[in-house]
């Protein structure tokens, strides 16, 4: 690729005319280097099903049926309107994920129940909960999913989740936004 000539430009002149303009500057001596770091908190581990979590999530009565393909959303009222669609979209970076697909109903709700308590502590505000999209359960619909869409929608900590979008899990797993919790 060749570069076209301008019109009237000296490439010599142009050169004196700089060094002409930077006679006077010379370079700073310092000592003081400025070192910008970021502390972020160190994450524990997320708990094992030790028993010290077990206060169960109810389980759901009535369950509702959810199908394979089906999008959840929630959201508690006073949420700004771009959040909740950053959330749909998915630009809110999760900082935590836990894989729950494939559990037991009960031991995933133990398990759900540890995972936001912990992130929580960790005061984490996005998370991920992979539930599956249940294409082995034996009743054609998300027995895991529809209990988690019920277990988040009871948990006062959770104020709203969407499902990812197709990049992140699709309709297998849904996004959380937690509350912080308030130190006094």
């Amino acid at each position: 690729m060749r570069k076209k000539k301008q019109k009237g430009v000296n490439p010599e002149e142009d050169r004196s005319i700089f060094l002409e303009a930077m006679k006077d500057v010379r370079r700073l001596e310092t000592t003081n280097k400025v070192v910008h770091s970021v502390r972020r908190k160190r994450r524990q581990p997320i708990p094992e099903d030790s028993g010290e979590f077990d206060v169960a999530l109810p389980m759901p009565e009535m369950e509702e049926s959810v199908g394979l393909e089906d999008s959840l959303f929630f959201h508690r009222g006073g949420l700004q309107q771009t959040l909740l669609r950053k959330l749909k979209r998915g630009q809110i970076a999760a900082e935590e994920v836990i894989d729950l697909h494939g559990m037991r109903k009960s031991d995933a709700g133990r398990m759900l129940q540890a995972f936001i308590l912990h992130c929580q502590q960790q005061g984490l505000r996005c998370v991920r909960v992979i539930h599956g999209k249940g294409y082995r359960s034996e009743q054609g619909t998300g027995v895991l999913k529809g209990a988690v869409k019920f277990w988040l929608q009871e948990h006062k900590a959770v104020l709203a989740f969407a499902s990812t979008p197709s990049t992140q899990g699709g309709t297998g797993a849904v996004n959380i936004l937690l509350k912080k919790i308030i130190e006094s």
